[in-house]
């Protein structure tokens, strides 16, 4: 029932408050439950004040960036029924699920399971398509990003062996 219009500003507002109150929400539980999985570092006065401050920065430039990646997603798979707006209002009201990062130990794997399947179900009303077609919206803009790191890591290697010799 999302609307594909009515105005960026109430959905970027939206998600920049969710998602801080969710990550930093997360980090401070994250701190007061130890994690095996997932060790948190312990930051001082100072530096919780410059993450207060860059995570909203954080956040904002991510929204634009992941819609922008998967609008031209939606392009290359004939998805696109709808304008950028569409896409960066779904995004930004997926934010509801990093909510979920306040939950200890497993809070961080929930938030991620329901956004994909938020993020899925969103752009497959949204831009009125089929869920193969938006699955695979979805996944082009991750895969990109898991195949940068992959190069990165793998120039990283050579680079080690390299000197090594």
């Amino acid at each position: 029932r999302l609307p594909p219009r009515g105005g960026l500003l109430n959905p970027l507002l939206y998600a920049l408050i969710v998602e801080t109150v969710g990550t930093m929400g997360g980090y401070l539980t994250g701190i007061t439950v130890e994690n095996p999985l997932l060790p948190q570092a312990k930051l001082s006065t100072g530096l919780m004040i410059v993450l207060g401050v860059l995570i909203p920065i954080g956040v904002v430039l991510s929204l634009f960036l992941w819609s922008v990646l998967l609008h031209v997603s939606l392009l290359l798979v004939s998805g696109a029924k709808e304008d950028f707006e569409a896409t960066f209002r779904v995004i930004s009201y997926t934010s509801a699920a990093d909510l979920f990062n306040i939950i200890p130990i497993i809070g961080s794997l929930v938030a991620i399971c329901w956004k994909l399947y938020l993020l899925l179900i969103g752009v497959r009303e949204v831009h009125r398509i089929g869920t193969g077609r938006a699955a695979a919206a979805i996944a082009l803009p991750l895969l990109l990003c898991c195949g940068i790191i992959a190069a990165g890591s793998a120039i990283a290697v050579m680079g080690i062996i390299g000197s090594a010799q």
